[in-house]
């Protein structure tokens, strides 16, 4: 009779955890799920570089909003509103070098978010676009010119 009694026990926690895990990912996919790029974003999305000495850096605009760069330092998130590109970014976590407090703070203050924001123009042949009025106050005028990596 005992036996009988745990082995529904078992079923019925079984079934509950079965359902709450369903559950939870029919919730993330509802609530995650993405609105199509639009046209300004389609245009933005792929690889580019902004130094035309060095095209081997650049930085990767992906369909799913996803940013990273090409050697790994930075990744995150970006979108376009009302012609305006927000980027927010982190840097990739690294252990720490040492047991000390500073190198232990040195890995905190790498995590941490940023996002910057600025005005989106692109050429008409959409193989450069230029961002303007960046985050910081002392340089509003600053532009940075960015190129369309050819495959």
């Amino acid at each position: 009779m005992k036996t009988s009694y745990l082995k529904d026990k078992r079923r019925a926690l079984a079934f509950w955890a079965v359902l709450i895990a369903v559950l939870s990912v029919a919730l993330y996919l509802l609530f995650h799920r993405q609105p199509p790029l639009s046209s300004l974003e389609r245009q933005l999305e792929g690889e580019w570089y902004s130094d035309p000495k060095d095209p081997g850096y650049t930085t990767t605009y992906a369909a799913d909003r996803t940013l990273s760069t090409s050697n790994g330092q930075f990744t995150g998130v970006w979108h376009i509103n009302d012609g305006r590109l927000t980027v927010t970014y982190w840097q990739i976590f690294e252990r720490p070098r040492g047991y000390t407090v500073a190198d232990v703070a040195h890995c905190i203050r790498r995590i941490r978010k940023t996002t910057c924001s600025w005005d989106l123009t692109f050429a008409d042949d959409g193989q450069q676009f230029t961002l303007r009025n960046g985050v910081y106050d002392a340089t509003p005028n600053e532009q940075w010119l960015w190129y369309r990596v050819e495959h």
